[in-house]
């Protein structure tokens, strides 16, 4: 178990459990498209590395509901597992509606973002600014994770919407269940950024780069040639 951020009797609650707590995706990924040659050269290229800050993206092939057509950003990686959150999942549900008592909050137009399957009760904080936030985690340049309700009250009080995100649940894989499923082709990886976790379109974001992937696919056949 592994606990970045807790605090206690509040809503902001995040105890990561990897062991046994995400559904294996690759149980429910098309073998057939997993095992072309090609596709195991776009997921293990240059520079694509599994690791913190990296965007896994759903391969089309891959039917699991909690992950079908997703963009997942990798927030933390080691030999204990790994853990991100899905960035392309927005609902319409206002944070005022699930934090009434929190001040600030009535007036404003926010909504709570599907982080994964684990843990929905328990909300993560991704913070856009330059500046390192007092207690969160960095997940890449310009980017930052957060649990806490002080955090998500200044942010509040101080920030336009466009410079945090508000996540319930997480998604979470057990040592080495994520890389057997990047061995099924269940994902590709990307470098990630700030600017697309925050696209103001982000049921285009998924679309977007898969179709990146088409062009891997034709490099790579190239260069095979």
């Amino acid at each position: 178990m592994m606990l970045i951020a807790a605090a206690a009797g509040l809503v902001f609650l995040c105890t990561f459990v990897h062991a046994a707590a995400q559904p294996d995706s690759a149980r429910n990924f098309q073998s057939g498209a997993a095992g072309a040659p090609s596709a195991t050269l776009v997921q293990h290229g240059p520079g694509r590395q599994v690791s913190a800050g990296k965007f896994l993206v759903a391969n089309r092939s891959l039917r699991d509901p909690n992950f079908a057509k997703t963009v997942v950003l990798l927030t933390d990686h080691s030999e204990k597992g790994a853990m991100g959150l899905i960035i392309n999942r927005e609902t319409n549900v206002r944070l005022a509606e699930v934090l009434p008592e929190t001040k600030g909050l009535e007036h404003r137009s926010e909504t709570i973002h599907i982080g994964g399957p684990v843990a929905r009760r328990g909300m993560m904080l991704l913070i856009r600014t330059n500046e390192a936030p007092e207690d969160a985690q960095r997940v890449l340049d310009g980017l930052y994770l957060s649990a806490g309700r002080t955090m998500l009250a200044t942010m509040i009080l101080e920030s336009d919407s466009d410079t945090f995100r508000v996540y319930s649940g997480y998604s979470g894989w057990g040592p080495g269940q994520l890389e057997g499923e990047i061995e099924e082709g269940a994902w590709h990886i990307f470098p990630a950024d700030a600017r697309t976790v925050f696209d103001p379109s982000m049921s285009e974001v998924w679309q977007r780069l898969i179709d990146r992937t088409q062009i891997r696919f034709a490099w790579v056949e190239h260069r095979v040639r």
